[in-house]
């Protein structure tokens, strides 16, 4: 993540860009950079979070597994929609621009809409950013979010016709997470059970020689 911050701050002093061409920037970057598909952490990286997922509600999808850490998810070439969200939101933070996410979540037939797109703050307006799925959108139009989260179903059909819809209930779009990590709680989660699988191995050590230091000593009582 921070090979990417220093690049993209050297691109904007380098070209010069304004903060609305700043995140028009991100923006773009984040869709050349990744193809759409879950970066799920690996077993071999992380053996206990797998062991937690296969006993949680969870174990049939990738809620727990799938990466919130922006240093791994850089590591390979696709991410979800939260996990270019994530990364676009750190790149905001970088240049001190208020971020927030985007959360759909539009019932619909054969299946719903859920995704996550984020949203950045200048000068009192926000501006929708959708690098994940790419939606057309023209640069600078602070109309979006405002219209979205109204429920304005022809501004949606417009941003992802391939999933239309003839209505939207309200709240069905919202905003949450504003400047902060989303997924904080997750990548703690990540973090601690990446530790213990590293280091567990520490552990059966300490019990083995513990172990063996009671035998010894039991017979040395015998004798």
């Amino acid at each position: 993540m921070s090979k990417l911050e220093k690049y993209f701050l050297s691109e904007i002093r380098t070209e010069e860009f304004s903060e609305i061409e700043a995140i028009y920037f991100a923006d773009q970057l984040l869709r050349n950079r990744f193809y759409h598909a879950d970066k799920p952490i690996s077993l071999a990286d992380n053996w206990a979070l797998y062991l937690f997922n296969y006993f949680s509600k969870n174990k049939n999808n990738h809620l727990y597994i799938s990466s919130v850490d922006p240093d791994y998810i850089l590591k390979f070439e696709h991410a979800l929609c939260n996990q270019q969200a994530l990364i676009f939101q750190e790149l905001m933070k970088a240049i001190n621009i208020d971020y927030q996410s985007v959360l759909f979540s539009i019932p619909r037939s054969p299946a719903a809409f859920g995704h996550y797109a984020s949203a950045a703050r200048l000068d009192g307006d926000w501006f929708f950013i959708d690098s994940n799925l790419e939606p057309a959108y023209k640069e600078g139009d602070s109309s979006i979010l405002p219209r979205l989260l109204s429920g304005d179903v022809k501004v949606f059909n417009e941003l992802y016709p391939e999933y239309a819809v003839s209505s939207m209930p309200k709240g069905a779009i919202s905003v949450a997470s504003l400047n902060k990590n989303p997924a904080h709680l997750g990548y703690l989660l990540q973090k601690i059970t990446g530790i213990f699988s590293n280091f567990a191995w520490i552990l059966v050590l300490i019990a083995y020689f513990g172990c063996e230091l009671l035998f010894i000593q039991s017979q040395k009582k015998k004798i």
